[in-house]
């Protein structure tokens, strides 16, 4: 059992909308794609991740997490996606370009799905 990072929604989106990955990728390239993203003047993945769910526990034992617009997510997603297709210098980076990209596609779908609920969402590490 590895890492992954997935997205959460506020609020709760529907099945249709739900990440179908495992973010296993996205965790073990995780400061490589925030690198990519910099260089490719997009926010990073980190500006819109959390860590250990246990971080965010208030007194009450409720989580207190902070969500963002799906659009800026999204835009990083996107960006990525064209960074890593567009540049073999980029894939060459990742451990494993075709997951890191399969992994990209799944949560951009998933983020458009939810988008259109209102939702907004953060990445999270499992």
């Amino acid at each position: 059992m590895g890492v992954g990072i997935v997205p959460f929604y506020e609020p709760q989106v529907s099945d249709d909308a739900q990440f179908n990955g495992d973010g296993k990728g996205l965790a073990k390239d995780f400061d490589i794609l925030n690198e990519v993203a910099i260089a490719a003047g997009l926010r990073p993945l980190r500006d819109f991740a959390e860590n250990e769910f246990e971080e965010y526990a208030d007194e009450t034992g409720s989580f207190e997490l902070t969500y963002h617009p799906i659009g800026k997510g999204l835009a990083t997603v996107e960006g990525l996606m064209k960074e890593i297709r567009s540049k073999p210098d980029v894939a060459t980076k990742l451990s494993d370009p075709d997951y890191a990209l399969e992994e990209l596609e799944e949560l951009a779908r998933s983020l458009r799905v939810a988008e259109r609920s209102g939702a907004r969402f953060c990445f999270f590490f499992m």
